[in-house]
């Protein structure tokens, strides 16, 4: 999973980008290289390969994305389903370092929200001072795009919760609208 700085970022290189956010029966898709969209659309997808926003046949995916895409190498960035992740805002003490940080939202996974860290992947981002936004998810929920995206030349370079995509562009927006 990766930080709102680190999506925008994604958009911003020059290598082409394809970010895919499935739905019940379509996938939908933005290739962008830097800031200009290559190509945009909606995918329909048959019924068996997304159950529970979950995706049961990712050989499916690839190829009516790769009937759809042409283009050779891509680095992928999936945007998680809502119900696939855990995205909360904790109030964390001002002055962490960096490593105290993360000791701090290790220990609040582990012993509030009850998971394994063994068994999740996270990202955290600072927002308004103390307050972080933090994600967790499942590592076998990550698995599968890790997996669909493994025989292919596509490189799936990040996975990040959609709860996190949209607040990122809405801190992204209002930073720059803020009186100078």
């Amino acid at each position: 999973m990766i930080s709102n700085r680190r999506w925008l970022r994604l958009f911003r290189q020059n290598a082409p980008l394809l970010v895919i956010a499935l739905f019940e029966h379509e996938v939908v898709y933005l290739v962008r290289r830097g800031t200009r969209t290559i190509k945009a659309g909606v995918l329909p997808l048959p019924h068996d390969v997304i159950q529970n926003q979950r995706l049961i046949a990712p050989e499916q995916l690839i190829s009516r994305l790769k009937a759809e895409i042409d283009i050779a190498k891509l680095d992928v960035a999936v945007v998680l389903p809502t119900a696939l992740a855990h995205v909360q805002y904790i109030t964390l003490p001002t002055g962490l370092d960096i490593e105290e940080r993360d000791y701090q939202v290790t220990r609040h996974i582990s012993q509030t929200v009850g998971l394994s860290m063994s068994e999740v992947f996270y990202d955290f981002t600072q927002h308004n001072g103390n307050e972080t936004m933090l994600a967790v998810a499942r590592q076998t929920e990550v698995a599968q795009y890790r997996a669909a995206f493994a025989k292919t030349d596509w490189h799936l370079k990040s996975v990040c919760p959609e709860q996190q995509v949209w607040a990122g562009i809405h801190h992204h927006e209002s930073s720059q609208t803020q009186p100078q």
